[in-house]
């Protein structure tokens, strides 16, 4: 005869034994606060706390038995710590499934904040996180308790059904569905963004995005009314709604479909007055501060020209989405009022409205007007002068000083001298006399103007020395490098040992710009700070000539006084002077500088006075050595892919808005948001047969070594 060794009981379920009476007595008085709590809850709250009202009176009902048992148990019942262990069994099973009750029966009056995943990242996203712990732990409590039938299910095959039963079968498939489910929850609420692993990641928020949505200082609730779901358009909009909200969590996205939803939708055409029921309600703040934007559906993509040539391949439509809602949250940030930037016209700067029609792409800066319009900036024409002139564009101010509402002034290609009275006025707009008024923000963009008395070299300008009264210094030179065909195309890029220390430089960071006609600018050598000029600014180089490889493979530049034809300039050095061709060039020049006014010493160095320990001054000028960031020229004919052909931005025009932004002290405006989408054709090679058999033969083998599987575990 074979003896089965009995498991002692551990120390805890014999101390319930020996204090059978005790144990009684606190359960019948937990039961009675049990019940006490229910009378409360249903007396504040009624119907609506029904859940908890039944988990807890099954609870204190299941609690107050074994009190009552354990106190006066009826003749020939176990006793010791037999009884013991029936008690916690049965009490933990009860407890558990009162928990599993309460469960799944609050998430009744809950189904809105648990049955979209949208939902647990809301406002009641602590809902779901409660009945998951909820959940797992009535089923923990449940498995715990019927851990101590482990003893008896030898004897007892009652126990043993019920425990593998529930071991085996429902707390794994219990556990799985939950493990399932907290995987793809927790993957999306932590993981949001979409997996993007195209080249110039176009499904993912640009940086300067994600400036904007991490500086918000409101909440902002994005309303999609959509037409129908599945579309393109739809799913780039779901898209950018979920890697917006990825980024702040003070965006919250409501989708509504226009035939679905009805009600909410003809609610929000009256409350905001929408004269559409179909695009993008951006609500920025709450209460009266409350703003809105509405982005129509038909803005949000826009369709390719047509094509004269049938066989090219169709270029598919351009989502403009996430430049939308920036540039609305932006205009909402600034109150809805659009800063006014004033464009200096005359003097031979760049035609921004088209007044001489004759002028060639890269003497108009139209395509620059338009886009800086569509990102709310009130685009202004500013003539100095003291006379008045008729039959002007309605959008040009003639005016002899720069207007005091001038967010910022931009003076583009030049090649006419300006006079001493507009020169002091626009020094007067940078350096006011009266301190009480606000100092000025410029960008100057240099041109190669012949001089009238010899088209051969560089014409001083007069702008040259006020901008030397900022430390800023434009010699009469223009870059080339030694080739033989454009020598005159220079590759520019960012000063990278700015790197981390100015937005521009960090945004744009080995980001390539290919110009033409380009100019040095640079700090300020030496000299004597001129008569009345402030002088002592911080003075950075922003852009210079390119020393990577791409994609003109230049190494090398040089500059030249000379305005004569580059390609004969060039080649006359190269197989006549090539010493003297040597001698002159050099790794890299600046073409562009960034002026700040002198920041404030570090109060945390002792020595900041006798070194440059300065905190970051306020932004005031930017000079660069060429128009390309603002013409025609650059704008569009350098835009790549579809927007070659639809005179769409391109990185050119980001370059520009992000000076105009680090200007305003908007650091959140700063970055790339160019991006393209190429097409693709994929040659349809495939087999009908193969496509048919393949399928069937995987399908086929894997069932054959499944069951030559299940053969071999059999034999053993």
């Amino acid at each position: 005869m074979t003896n089965v060794q009995q498991t002692p009981p551990p120390p805890w379920l014999q101390a319930i034994a020996r204090h059978s009476r005790p144990v009684g007595q606190a359960l019948l008085a937990v039961a009675g606060g049990l019940l006490l709590l229910d009378g409360i809850l249903w007396y504040k709250y009624g119907g609506p706390a029904a859940p908890v009202i039944a988990g807890t009176f099954i609870c204190a009902v299941a609690l107050a038995a074994g009190g009552l048992w354990f106190l006066s148990p009826p003749s020939g019942t176990l006793g010791g710590t037999d009884a013991a262990r029936l008690l916690v069994l049965i009490e933990g099973g009860v407890i558990g499934l009162a928990l599993t009750v309460f469960t799944f029966w609050q998430m009744i009056p809950w189904w809105k904040d648990v049955s979209t995943i949208e939902a647990w990242r809301g406002e009641n996203r602590l809902h779901p996180w409660l009945l998951v712990t909820t959940g797992l732990v009535g089923l923990a409590v449940m498995f715990s308790s019927l851990l101590l039938a482990r003893a008896e299910e030898n004897a007892n095959r009652s126990l043993r059904v019920l425990l593998y039963g529930y071991n085996n079968a429902v707390l794994p498939g219990l556990l799985l569905l939950a493990l399932l489910i907290g995987i793809n929850v927790l993957s999306y609420v932590f993981l949001p963004k979409t997996s993007d692993w195209t080249f110039q990641k176009i499904y993912t928020l640009d940086q300067q995005s994600e400036n904007v949505l991490k500086g918000l200082s409101q909440p902002v609730t994005v309303y999609v009314l959509e037409e129908d779901r599945g579309t393109a358009l739809s799913k780039e909009t779901h898209a950018l709604m979920e890697n917006v909200r990825s980024a702040s969590d003070k965006v919250q996205v409501e989708y509504l479909l226009r035939d679905m939803n009805p009600g909410a939708v003809s609610e929000l055409m009256r409350k905001y007055k929408l004269s559409d029921d179909t695009g993008l309600l951006i609500v920025y703040g709450s209460g009266d501060n409350e703003l809105n934007h509405f982005v129509r559906q038909s803005e949000l993509m826009q369709m390719p020209p047509m094509q004269m040539d049938q066989e090219a391949p169709r270029r598919p439509p351009t989502f403009k989405g996430e430049d939308l809602l920036m540039s609305a949250i932006r205009f909402m940030e600034e109150g809805q009022k659009k800063p006014a930037l004033y464009f200096v016209q005359g003097n031979g700067c760049l035609d921004l409205f088209g007044v001489d029609v004759g002028a060639k792409p890269n003497r108009r800066a139209r395509a620059l007007g338009d886009r800086l319009r569509d990102d709310h900036y009130d685009v202004k024409g500013l003539i100095l002068s003291d006379t008045s002139l008729s039959g002007l564009d309605s959008r040009i101010t003639v005016a002899t000083a720069v207007p005091d509402d001038a967010s910022a002034v931009v003076v583009a290609g030049p090649r006419e001298k300006f006079s001493d009275k507009q020169l002091e006025a626009l020094r007067q707009y940078m350096r006011p006399a009266d301190p009480k008024k606000k100092k000025g923000k410029m960008m100057v963009l240099l041109d190669l103007a012949p001089d009238p008395d010899d088209p051969k070299k560089i014409a001083s300008l007069g702008i040259e020395r006020l901008l030397s009264e900022f430390d800023v210094e434009a010699p009469a030179e223009r870059v080339l490098r030694p080739d033989r065909n454009r020598p005159d195309l220079i590759a520019v890029n960012t000063n990278p040992e700015l790197r981390g220390k100015n937005p521009l430089a960090t945004a744009f960071d080995r980001q390539v710009f290919p110009l033409p006609d380009i100019r040095p600018v640079q700090p300020r050598s030496s000299g004597a700070v001129p008569p009345g000029a402030g002088g002592n600014y911080q003075v950075d180089r922003l852009l210079e000539t390119s020393r990577l490889l791409a994609p003109l493979r230049q190494l090398q530049v040089f500059t030249d006084s000379s305005l004569g034809d580059p390609e004969t300039l060039v080649r006359d050095l190269i197989d006549n002077h090539s010493d003297e061709l040597r001698k002159k060039l050099v790794a890299s020049i600046p073409v562009g500088v960034a002026v700040s006014d002198p920041g404030t010493p570090d109060a945390r160095d002792p020595h900041a006075f006798m070194r440059s320990s300065r905190s970051e001054g306020t932004p005031r000028l930017v000079v660069i050595g060429s128009t390309g960031f603002a013409s025609d020229a650059e704008i569009i004919a350098r835009g790549r892919g579809a927007e070659r052909q639809q005179g769409a931005d391109s990185d050119y025009y980001d370059m520009f808005s992000s000076a105009l932004a680090w200007l305003r002290e908007k650091p959140s405006s700063i970055g790339i948001t160019h991006k393209d989408r190429d097409v693709y054709k994929i040659q349809n090679t495939a087999e009908p047969a193969s496509m048919l058999l393949t399928p069937f033969l995987l399908m086929f083998l894997g069932v054959i070594g499944l069951g030559l599987g299940v053969w071999v575990v059999r034999r053993r």
